[in-house]
This record gives structure tokens, C-alpha cells and sequence, in this order.
């Protein structure tokens, strides 16, 4: 359904679902990476469309009036890198959330607890370092030839970085780039 969407037939563009539930789409030398969250009925009468969203997620609007939305994902091989790159820095495993971002947690024991005016417990979640990322979809051809992560600074934010991540994905050495993002967790809202 998303490769009858007009736009993708114009162009010759072609959306591929793997095994792994990542719709990838290639264009010249850059492939796109989501991975699709939800599929909803749309409103009848809309056209067929892509919208991307500021946040980087991506709705489809097929012609069959269904809504299917996507989350930008760094690329499996691209995780497994991260994730070796994380183990060698002695972090925990990362964690994907619900609506796609990336985040880190170092174990640091329990987190300390206070009483509020009631003397409910409440617990103090700050107190972890916590690391919060969003991938981008797009996935570039790079000259690197050396798997693994780096920081580079942020194009905007003079005092922000970002993290390169270089992974090889048997045809080419890829890079994908993390930027911070705000935690989302509902669990976490004290944080």
C-alpha cells in the first residue's frame, strides 16, 4: 500500500519491509530507515501522501485510507555497533522506547527516596545519569572505513555534539547520526 502512494510511483521509489519490521527506502547512494509503530484507519477523502513530522516521524497515507506511521531507527547493524561502543565505555545496554528513541541509563543502585507532605515515598529518579537519543532516518554513504563511534558537533548548537555512528552493511560503511532528545518515558516523569 505504501508503494502505490503517488509521490513513490512518480519517482520509481520503492519502500522494503525486512524480517526485522524496518521499512527501508532507497534513494541514489541514502537509505531511509523506520520502523513502523501504528496503523490507523485515516479520514475518509484524505489523498495519498508521506508527512514528516518535525520529531523526524513519518506518516503514510496510502490510498486505501489506512495511516500508517513510522519512527526514525538507527540501523540494526548500526545498533549492534552502538552497543559494542557502549560495553567498551562499561554503560549498560541501550534500551529502544516506544516512540523510538535511544536511552542509556547508568546503573548506579537504587535511587534515593524522600517523603512528601502526605509521607508518600517518592522516589528521586534525577539522581541516575541517563542518556536520551533519537536516531535519524537517513543513513549515508561515508569514505570512513572503520566501524565504531564518535561526537561531532551539532550543526546549530554550538555547545551540543552528536554522535557519528559508522557501521559496515556488507555493501557499503554507512553513517547514521543520534542527536539528544527529551525522555519521554511515563515511567520516568519525576526525571
Amino acid at each position: 500500500m505504501v508503494n502505490n502512494i503517488p509521490i513513490l510511483l512518480l519517482t520509481g521509489v520503492t519502500a522494503k519491509q525486512d524480517t526485522n519490521g524496518f521499512l527501508t527506502i532507497d534513494i541514489a547512494t541514502d537509505r531511509f530507515y523506520l520502523r513502523p509503530i501504528a496503523v490507523k484507519r485515516g479520514v475518509a477523502g484524505e489523498p495519498p501522501n508521506i508527512h514528516l513530522r518535525d520529531d523526524g516521524s513519518v506518516e503514510f497515507v496510502t490510498s486505501q485510507g489506512w495511516f500508517l506511521e513510522g519512527q526514525p531507527a538507527l540501523a540494526n547493524t548500526g545498533i549492534a555497533v552502538f552497543q559494542k561502543a557502549l560495553a567498551e565505555a562499561f554503560l549498560p545496554g541501550l534500551v529502544i522506547t516506544e516512540n523510538g528513541n535511544i536511552t542509556i541509563q547508568q546503573d548506579q543502585g537504587a535511587a534515593p527516596y524522600e517523603l512528601d507532605d502526605t509521607n508518600n515515598v517518592i522516589v528521586n529518579y534525577s539522581f541516575y545519569d541517563r542518556w536520551n537519543f533519537r536516531s535519524s532516518m537517513l543513513s549515508s554513504v561515508t569514505t570512513k572505513k572503520k566501524e565504531g563511534i564518535s561526537l561531532i558537533k551539532h550543526p546549530v548548537a554550538k555547545k551540543e555534539y552528536e554522535i557519528s555512528v559508522i557501521y559496515d552493511d556488507a555493501v557499503a560503511y554507512r553513517q547514521q547520526i543520534l542527536s539528544s532528545a527529551l525522555l519521554m518515558d511515563q515511567n520516568l516523569s519525576n526525571s
